[in-house]
């Protein structure tokens, strides 16, 4: 289903770079920043003794999001490239029933390409809706427990990544534009650390919500 998935949104990509080829009269590049916070979650593991595994997992505080981008206009439709960046703050630890309070750090970077389609809603409000897929790296710091037991071991991936997004945008200007969006990007797959005790972390992804600024050229 992963590679289906990853599968439609490149081509979703290449249709999008092949439009832009086209480009007519009406077609704009743009450039844009966005910023926002991603949510507090749960991130499951299992970690393994040499025996039986043991469930974990880490959870998180809110995390920053955000991201530059510069792109093509034609029409209603858009292709744009995005360099992506985010971190969050560990909050808990547990393992087997024992909680423990940590300081660790997720952080993760993606370079993507994305395609976006324009709604008009009115003169100077649009919705959007689009996907983009890319590479990208995540790395985690790793927690040691009160007992010295490093249990969440340190990792890092990198891969394929990929993402969905949706948001509002107003038009101010002929130039300028405000928006808000909320992101789902989903990071590569750190899998199982080396050695014991090792970690199989579970797949990984980030919700976010942004506000950002869109300038036309």
């Amino acid at each position: 289903m992963m590679i289906k998935t990853r599968h439609l949104l490149l081509s979703l990509g290449l249709a999008a770079l092949s439009a832009s080829a086209a480009a007519d009269e009406s077609s704009q590049w743009y450039s844009a920043v966005h910023g926002g916070v991603s949510n507090p979650d749960s991130w499951p593991a299992q970690i393994e003794f040499g025996g039986p595994t043991s469930p974990g997992k880490i959870e998180t505080r809110p995390g920053a999001n955000w991201g530059f981008v510069a792109g093509r206009q034609i029409g209603l439709n858009r292709v744009e490239l995005e360099v992506e960046f985010g971190n969050q703050r560990g909050k808990r630890a547990e393992i087997e029933g024992d909680v423990e309070k940590h300081a660790s750090s997720i952080r993760y970077s993606a370079v993507l390409i994305n395609a976006l389609r324009d709604i008009e809603l009115s003169e100077s409000t649009t919705a959007f809706v689009g996907a983009g897929i890319g590479i990208g790296k995540v790395s985690f710091s790793g927690v040691t427990m009160s007992d010295g037991c490093e249990c969440f071991a340190p990792a890092s991936a990198s891969g394929t990544v990929w993402q969905v997004r949706a948001g509002l945008e107003y038009k101010a200007s002929e130039q300028n534009r405000f928006f808000a969006q909320i992101t789902h990007l989903a990071l590569p797959e750190i899998g199982q650390t080396q050695g014991l005790p090792a970690t199989q972390y579970s797949y990984r992804s980030v919700n976010a919500l942004s506000v950002g600024f869109r300038h036309m050229y």
